[in-house]
């Protein structure tokens, strides 16, 4: 019984208890008879109400628990499919690759979180195994980092946001062994940008990694001064022409000329 049900019969009880007034007013035997049947009828509205409160709890519990069924991860080394429903849905598909080294379960382990380019945005995570670093640790599994790609639904145009991304790595502290000292964030050509975003607004990664990346706005790059960056780049790239900052006037002046933590890889 639902919520309508509910005020249905408790409608129909308060017309059925005035047609009773009506007809036993008469008498002190119809009174009587009255009180009777309104003791009956308060008994029954009591009842159904119980059972339709009983019906409503367990139509709810019954949701929690297909919930919690459905996010439960049964963990394994490799490289696995683990459903995941702490993202917008209109932003990230229900599903996130995660790679698990040999050993995981015997000490804590950084994590890298992966972000594809626009292209692989869609319904079907699957398609993320055939790309770089997922390809790679799926063939590797002393590779020692625990390594994890959302996918972007279509909807968003393939593009990750802030709120989603750190929902996720929250959410993978709380399930896996992470060294949370140790968490880095990679992308690739426009979510490179994104990457690079994310990390300088959160502060929360170790290190980024762009890869492919376009022109990065100066106030971005200088809020990642205290962040270690790794930037690869193909200096032959059809797409996003290498723009190196030497030579050009568009290093921002909070930056030094030689860093430390701040590297570009040319091939």
């Amino acid at each position: 019984m639902n919520s309508i049900t509910v005020r249905v019969l408790a409608r129909f009880i308060t017309a059925a208890k005035r047609m009773v007034v009506r007809t036993c007013s008469a008498t002190a035997l119809h009174a009587w008879t009255a009180e009777r049947i309104f003791a009956v009828m308060e008994w029954r509205r009591e009842r159904w109400m119980w059972q339709a409160a009983a019906a409503l709890a367990a139509s709810a519990l019954g949701a929690v628990f297909v919930q919690a069924a459905e996010d439960a991860w049964v963990l394994q080394q490799g490289l696995h499919v683990y459903p995941y429903s702490g993202g917008d849905p209109a932003k990230l598909t229900p599903h996130v690759l995660v790679f698990l080294p040999q050993g995981y379960e015997q000490r804590k382990s950084p994590l890298m979180v992966l972000l594809h380019n626009t292209g692989d945005a869609g319904s079907d995570v699957q398609r993320l195994k055939s790309h770089g670093m997922l390809k790679y640790v799926a063939a590797h599994l002393d590779f020692p980092f625990i390594t994890a790609s959302p996918q972007a639904a279509a909807a968003s145009y393939g593009v990750f946001g802030a709120a989603d991304v750190n929902a996720l790595v929250d959410d993978l502290v709380k399930r896996l062994p992470v060294d949370t000292s140790r968490i880095y964030l990679t992308g690739v050509s426009t979510n490179a940008v994104t990457a690079l975003r994310i990390a300088a607004e959160t502060q929360r990664f170790a290190a980024v990694v762009p890869i492919s990346s376009a022109r990065l706005d100066p106030a971005v790059a200088c809020s990642l001064k205290g962040t270690s960056v790794w930037a690869f780049h193909n200096e032959k790239d059809p797409v996003r022409e290498l723009q190196p900052c030497q030579g050009h006037g568009r290093r921002p002046a909070c930056l030094p000329r030689r860093s430390e933590t701040h590297r570009l890889s040319e091939k």
